[in-house]
């Protein structure tokens, strides 16, 4: 019997549902991986993420160098910052690897580490948006009321609507980045992990990955250690839920593109975005359990019951789905006996 059709064995093998169907993924392969080459593969994915992302931040400071000085006339010129927003455009490398990967050694379907369900992809993206655009605004509304943040009108006014098209462009750009995260994390890795020990192991191992992968960013800290977990664990509950990663790159990407792009605060540690809509700073003397302090919003208390909430939710909704899942493959077990007799 296949791993993919195995009983369900307690909380450790799924019953026959969409959740299944999504975390058996690695079943689909001809010749699938074991867990600790996936687990070196998804490490090197993100290793090829940062050489990209260091030659195009290269790149960008070269032609930017170049048309600076043309533009000044040979006058040796500093470029601008390239930001966050650029060098994420090295994400891409992710989505090229794990195709590659998985067409050429696998033998799978690059749908099959989350992208099956395109006739609901379209409302799953949508409530992912909705979601982490009520996270972001209930833990920035948190800490205008404390007196902790407050909103800096810039030299074009609260709203700086020039920054229109580059914020638009940032979401873009975000999507790519959170998106190879949950590919590589929830997808990749928690497909992985649960054909070999199931899933509650690969639920774990998959929120240590994503915990490791933040693990240098500035301000990093216990505190932002056990968000970055909460948020790796609401999001592998919520993947399998839907049975697929749209939700899940949705909410991660407008999180994202919210907190740096709209509002101008920090992204786990990496500073605000040059280019943003509105600027909101800390106030002086603010409470860093309120405003996450050097790595932003994300490690504040408020996030922290922000995420324990939807996390024991999506756990709770999770839990429900597999008992009806098994419930009804015991009825067609049952039927299935009947009938034969």
């Amino acid at each position: 019997m296949s791993e993919r059709n195995a009983p369900s064995n307690g909380w450790r093998r799924l019953a026959p549902s969409t959740a299944e169907r999504f975390a058996g993924g690695m079943s689909e392969s001809r010749r699938p991986t074991g867990v600790w080459l996936a687990t070196l593969f998804a490490f090197a994915m993100f290793i090829a993420i940062s050489v990209l992302g260091l030659l195009i931040w290269f790149l960008y400071t070269l032609v930017s160098g170049v048309l600076a000085g043309l533009a000044t006339r040979g006058v040796p010129s500093a470029p601008p910052e390239p930001g966050m927003v650029v060098e994420s455009l090295g994400f891409i490398a992710a989505w090229l690897l794990a195709w590659l990967w998985l067409r050429k050694k696998e033998r799978r379907p690059f749908a099959s580490l989350g992208f099956r369900e395109r006739s609901v992809a379209g409302r799953q993206i949508l409530r992912g948006v909705l979601v982490a655009l009520l996270m972001v605004g209930v833990a920035l509304g948190v800490g205008v009321a404390t007196g902790d943040l407050a909103f800096q009108p810039s030299e074009a006014g609260l709203i700086n609507w020039d920054a229109t098209a580059p914020v638009l462009f940032a979401l873009l750009i975000f999507g790519v980045q959170g998106g190879a995260e949950e590919l590589i994390a929830r997808g990749y890795l928690l497909q992985a992990w649960y054909r070999r020990f199931g899933i509650v192991i690969a639920i774990v191992v998959q929120a240590l990955f994503f915990v490791l992968l933040h693990a240098g960013n500035p301000g990093f800290t216990a505190f932002s250690a056990l968000q970055l977990a909460l948020f790796a664990t609401l999001t592998a509950f919520w993947a399998l839920n839907d049975g697929a990663l749209w939700g899940v790159i949705a909410l991660h990407a407008t999180w994202n593109w919210a907190l740096g792009s709209v509002f101008g605060t920090s992204v786990s540690g990496m500073g605000a975005l040059p280019d943003r809509l509105f600027t909101v700073t800390e106030t002086p003397g603010a409470n860093p359990w309120i405003t996450g302090g050097a790595f932003g919003l994300e490690a504040s208390v408020t996030v922290c019951v922000i995420l324990t909430g939807t996390a024991i939710g999506a756990g709770v909704i999770f839990v429900r789905k597999q008992r009806a899942a098994i419930g009804a493959a015991a009825e067609r077990s049952h039927a299935a006996a009947v009938a034969r007799d």
